[in-house]
């Protein structure tokens, strides 16, 4: 069974959440009432969110690329376990590897009131373990309807020697006056680095 098929058969929502690709990339639609929205699975990454009838309020750059261990410009990023450059090794990724991993869609439920939640963690490896090697445990739980929520829970236990931690959640809106630009309206509620 494709990743696609056995994501569908899964977490599939009949008419609110369907698995597709998104240029080279597993991409989660949601659609409810209240508004739509695009999940990649690699970094668990908002791409896209609309609400119903309006313009859409995340901005997603017409460079971005869409590439297994690419970030993907725009959107809603997950940077962590830090901001920036790594502070003592310059090969490491600028604002941490989650946002070009792959992530885990451990649960996705309809709410009562018609809002879709996916529940993401991130997929520990090798290659993360180089740059992270203290044990942690990384949630993004994003729930889409007349705002869009964005959860980062952490669990981390950190052995490191001058070392920094940091994870932020960081909203990309149209630029103002841009031709692509949405009527000024709230992101809602985007919660960042909440400990567990």
């Amino acid at each position: 069974m494709s990743e696609l098929a056995n994501l569908n058969n899964r977490f599939g929502l009949a008419g609110k959440l369907a698995f597709e690709e998104a240029g080279g990339l597993v991409a989660a639609r949601v659609t409810t009432a209240f508004a739509s929205a695009t999940v990649a699975l690699q970094g668990a990454h908002v791409m896209t969110w609309q609400p119903t009838g309006q313009a859409p309020v995340i901005w997603l750059s017409k460079f971005a690329k869409f590439a297994p261990g690419k970030s993907i410009r725009g959107g809603v990023p997950v940077c962590w376990p830090w901001f920036g450059p790594h502070g003592h090794n310059p090969q490491f990724p600028g604002h941490g590897f989650a946002r070009t991993v792959p992530w885990a869609l451990v649960a996705a439920s309809l709410l009562p009131d018609d809002r879709v939640r996916l529940e993401f963690e991130l997929v520990q490896s090798d290659a993360t373990r180089a740059q992270w090697p203290s044990p942690s445990s990384v949630r993004n739980i994003i729930t889409v309807g007349p705002e869009l929520e964005v959860e980062i829970a952490k669990d981390v236990r950190v052995k490191m020697d001058r070392s920094a931690i940091s994870a932020v959640v960081n909203p990309n809106p149209p630029a103002p006056g841009a031709a692509n630009a949405a009527p000024q309206s709230p992101l809602g509620r985007l919660f960042g680095a909440k400990k567990k």
